[in-house]
């Protein structure tokens, strides 16, 4: 697949959720968490988690399409596929700017976040990062 994508590391989004949670400046914002991967293919990606987990690359995809989808949806989880086709298919990218100057923190980097999520897959840690104790949120007015 050679469309890119845009990814939000688990953590970051928790650690966005908490940030404006308790920020006045998020009332009445349309806010996009901070992205660990940007304008990366799923190929890119795959080979990333390969290299990191040790296995063979470069990593082999099948793209199922339209048609199949169509053939197969009398199973719930894949009538729900075709509805995402348009995201699989076509770029998707986002700006995480404004959140990141605003709140004043960044996405975690790429290479960190695949590594975490292979070392927890692989079984190497019991947990991904833990977003408390990553992140010091502080509260802005009264709740």
């Amino acid at each position: 697949c050679s469309t890119v994508h845009d990814f939000c590391y688990a953590p970051d989004f928790a650690q966005a959720l908490a940030v404006a949670s308790v920020r006045d400046e998020a009332y009445d914002g349309f806010w996009i968490a901070p992205h660990s991967l940007h304008g990366k293919t799923m190929q890119e990606i795959g080979n990333e988690i390969a290299t990191l987990a040790e296995r063979e690359t470069p990593v082999k995809f099948t793209v199922m399409g339209k048609p199949m989808l169509f053939m197969l949806s009398g199973y719930p989880f894949l009538r729900e596929m075709i509805e995402m086709l348009p995201f699989w298919t076509k770029d998707y990218k986002v700006d995480d700017s404004d959140f990141c100057k605003t709140f004043g923190v960044e996405a975690t980097p790429s290479d960190k976040a695949l590594k975490s999520l292979v070392d927890f897959y692989l079984g190497k840690t019991k947990s991904w990062d833990d977003p408390a104790e990553m992140y010091s949120v502080e509260m802005s007015g009264s709740l």
